[in-house]
């Protein structure tokens, strides 16, 4: 009887599985980065469409029962929306309907990067954007550290019942991932209740 090889495997079998399990690994790794890639640039879209989503429906919310708009005039355009319910526009102070509560919906950006919504009664106090106000509710509607908003309120000269809004919500600061997220959009509300 002859002697029996030892069973096993080679050193060049050995080396060989080695590589093949070593490429497929970086080609795991490769898939598993852009896939990781692809969800952090999901997750940002979203949060900036959400966010743009906020500060439309923050501006409609302001809009919703005003009687006029005393900041930007008309025919102008500010970082600042300032609306009223219940105040006669001709004279920016009179109720519409006496005995009823008149009150203020106040929009702002802070130092550009973050809207603020105001609201209150009558009269609206001085509002440094950003800054809380004693007997004013207060809301962060979009912005802060990982976003960036700016937002632009004008009024048509020729149509005092309409306000245009343009605003941009962008990822801030360098995306670590992919590329930064950004909206622009451009919304016109009229309002329903002035006189």
């Amino acid at each position: 009887m002859s002697p029996k090889a030892p069973a096993g495997f080679t050193l060049a079998e050995l080396l060989m599985a080695m590589a093949l399990f070593g490429l497929m690994m970086a080609a795991m790794a490769g898939i598993q980065a852009m896939a990781s890639r692809t969800q952090a640039q999901q997750v940002s879209d979203t949060l900036v469409e959400g966010a743009a989503t906020l500060a439309r429906e923050a501006v409609g919310r302001a809009l919703a029962g005003a009687s006029c708009v005393s900041t930007p005039s008309a025919g102008a355009a500010s970082d600042k929306l300032t609306a009223w319910e219940n105040v006669d526009p001709e004279n920016g102070s009179s109720p519409l309907v006496p005995g009823e509560d008149r009150a203020f919906s106040h929009l702002c950006m802070d130092g550009g990067s973050s809207l603020h919504l105001y609201s209150g009664g009558y009269p609206m106090p001085l509002i440094a954007c950003g800054a809380e106000v004693s007997g004013v509710e207060h809301v962060l509607v979009a912005g802060g550290a990982n976003l960036a908003v700016s937002a632009r309120f004008y009024r048509p000269p020729d149509s005092a019942n309409v306000v245009l809004v343009d605003y941009t919500v962008e990822t801030a600061g360098a995306a670590p991932i992919g590329r930064p997220a950004r909206v622009t959009h451009r919304a016109q509300f009229t309002l329903q209740h002035a006189k």
